[in-house]
């Protein structure tokens, strides 16, 4: 027979992660409609930054700048003859308010396609037709 827990005690709870994390997500909801980089959570429109080629050491630096959101993408190219353009390195440097807290769902990710797609589909002069019935 198990002994009683001792005055005081409390057993271990255990910590239902995804709970918290929908509840940490509802807290700062996302919006498509006042979340600023809305078109970079698809695809960012990559321009030049900076670069500099480093013959000695074998390798080519470039950053790309996204022209929306302003996030960086540093990246070191090879440049040697065994491995010509492997990349070595490369990492994103996002803008302070650019990740949502908790992450996007599945849904919000919906929302975000949708919304491109139907602002794209805007600026081609291309709407919404009712279904023929």
């Amino acid at each position: 027979m198990a002994e009683p827990d001792p005055p005081g005690f409390s057993p271990e709870i255990e910590v239902d992660h995804m709970a918290v994390r929908k509840f940490k997500r509802s807290e700062q909801r996302f919006d498509a409609n006042t979340y600023p980089y809305l078109k970079c959570r698809e695809q960012h429109e990559w321009e030049f930054y900076d670069g500099t080629i480093l013959e000695n050491e074998g390798e080519v630096h470039i950053v790309m700048k996204c022209a929306n959101c302003t996030t960086k993408r540093p990246r070191v190219l090879s440049l040697r003859v065994s491995t010509p353009g492997k990349l070595q390195a490369s990492n994103y440097k996002y803008p302070k308010d650019y990740h949502v807290q908790g992450g996007l769902t599945a849904h919000e990710r919906g929302e975000v396609r949708l919304h491109n797609a139907l602002a794209l589909l805007a600026e081609h002069g291309i709407t919404r037709k009712k279904k023929r019935g």
